[in-house]
């Protein structure tokens, strides 16, 4: 799991790993051991950090129909703790399904992956044990700074 400062690294894990650290500015990117909330926050909406083809497959995998899954899009949207399903949906536990699969997404990405806007260059740590390419850390230059493992 991937968390953006020492502070926050050190809730986590007694003794995290440094993997890359800002050219630009004091920002430091520790790994952590996995678990079972992420060490950062959903900004937007959550389904903004699923791309168009995870949300396709989910949405297929479960037979969830346009209306309902704009119900729930919406909802996810809006952060409500809670959405009425009406009764006229064909299958509930499908739905049921579906939005515990968004959820599971969700979760993964805000643990394996971190955005920030302020950060062009990263530069990786070296260690003598471990190099980001064996934690199998990737780094994505676009408009914001979006790092993977």
């Amino acid at each position: 799991m991937l968390a953006l400062s020492k502070n926050l690294a050190n809730c986590y894990d007694k003794k995290p790993y440094l993997i890359a650290r800002s050219t630009t500015d004091d920002t430091e990117l520790y790994f952590v051991d996995e678990q079972s909330l992420p060490a950062q926050g959903c900004d937007g909406a959550p389904l903004d950090l699923l791309d168009k083809r995870e949300i396709h497959s989910i949405r297929s995998k479960w037979k969830v129909g346009k209306r309902t899954f704009s119900k729930i899009r919406r909802a996810l949207k809006e952060q409500k703790e809670e959405f009425d399903l009406t009764s006229d949906e064909e299958n509930e536990e499908n739905v049921r399904c579906c939005i515990e699969d968004i959820e599971n997404g969700v979760l993964n990405k805000l643990k394996r992956e971190v955005r920030v806007s302020s950060i062009t260059i990263w530069e990786t740590a070296q260690s003598k044990f471990y190099t980001a390419h064996l934690l199998g850390l990737r780094v994505q230059a676009n408009r914001s700074s979006v790092v993977r493992y």
